[in-house]
């Protein structure tokens, strides 16, 4: 089987060392030195991860290497088929192989058997939008910022001076395109679950700035700390999502889907330290009803729900691994 990572991530940390970013990179204060690769292989199966070299990168090119991961697997192995679990992120490159979705470089070559897909934006999702400023503590340096993750925001106030960052944003812009796999990700969700105007980092819960103008862009509303260009420029700048599901999963590849749902009332289920999908029932980072939905699936054979398991938790709790052993080996 082949293992996908998701965004920001690499297959050692994703797979079989979730602490080794230290406390808090795995969903919780403190986290296990071992992960799922470990728990499979001492059930029998022989498991491969593949590492991208750009943890935010198109998910076309992610795809092509799910593909050639999945080549160099079956010429080591002799099997035919090759189980594959992505996650996050690793769920949209996966899905684009499996719906050929590759840029017109490689159609699918029938050669998935299960598809376990987890935490998944299945629907997209607007996480990096919904909550103002709320994120930029995290992703821009000028405020400590160390993932360099794309942001909402192309200009901060920063000591009383609009300052160009465009070099961060999730946007295309002169400054490149730098994240043009979060970019494919993107979807409304406002018209289901409204912003908040708050944010939950786990650990306490804060009115958050510019909220609107994030979402919507610098139209009918103005950034008072941060501007950008909103949700629905992005998504026009290159989602794939409704492409994704018309081209849809080929109804031979056995599909399943792996979904955690928080108690949002609960600090200690929430992912700490970063801002939480509070906005509706998620998983901390996706609404359920993404990773739950089954519009381009070709072939559903279970799905399954984990109460207060978040984000970063789904990859290696005992739980979810529990689901995923059973599902392979049915």
């Amino acid at each position: 089987m082949l293992l996908a990572h998701g965004a920001n991530d690499q297959a050692d940390r994703a797979w079989a060392n979730p602490g080794e970013s230290g406390d808090f990179g795995c969903g919780q204060s403190t986290c296990p030195d071992i992960g799922l690769m470990q728990e499979l292989a001492a059930a029998g199966h022989r498991v491969f991860a593949v590492s991208h070299a750009h943890s935010q990168g198109d998910n076309v090119f992610w795809a092509l290497q799910i593909a050639w991961a999945i080549d160099i697997i079956r010429e080591r192995t002799a099997v035919e088929k090759v189980d594959v679990i992505g996650w996050s992120k690793g769920v949209m490159s996966t899905r684009m192989y499996a719906s050929g979705l590759t840029g017109g470089h490689l159609e699918y070559r029938d050669d998935i058997g299960k598809l376990i897909l987890i935490g998944g934006p299945n629907l997209g999702f607007d996480y990096i939008f919904r909550y103002g400023t709320a994120h930029n503590a995290g992703v821009y340096a000028d405020f400590g910022g160390k993932i360099h993750a794309p942001g909402p925001h192309d200009e901060l106030l920063i000591f009383g001076l609009w300052e160009d960052r465009s070099e961060y944003a999730i946007y295309k812009s002169a400054a490149g395109d730098n994240y043009r796999g979060q970019l494919q990700m993107l979807a409304a969700w406002d018209d289901v679950y409204p912003l908040t105007g708050t944010a939950n980092n786990g650990l306490m819960q804060w009115i958050v700035g510019d909220s609107e103008s994030t979402y919507y862009g610098e139209g009918q509303y103005k950034g008072v700390y941060a501007r950008g260009k909103g949700i629905d420029y992005a998504i026009q700048q290159g989602s794939v999502i409704a492409d994704m599901i018309d081209a849809g999963i080929p109804a031979s590849i056995s599909t399943h889907l792996l979904c955690g749902d928080l108690n949002l009332d609960d600090n200690s289920v929430l992912i700490p330290g970063i801002p939480n999908e509070i906005a509706g029932p998620s998983d901390g980072v996706v609404f359920v009803d993404s990773c739950a939905a089954t519009d381009g699936i070709g072939t559903l054979t279970d799905s399954a729900v984990l109460k207060d398991i978040n984000h970063l938790k789904l990859g290696w709790h005992p739980t979810a691994a529990a689901q995923i052993s059973t599902w392979l080996g049915q």
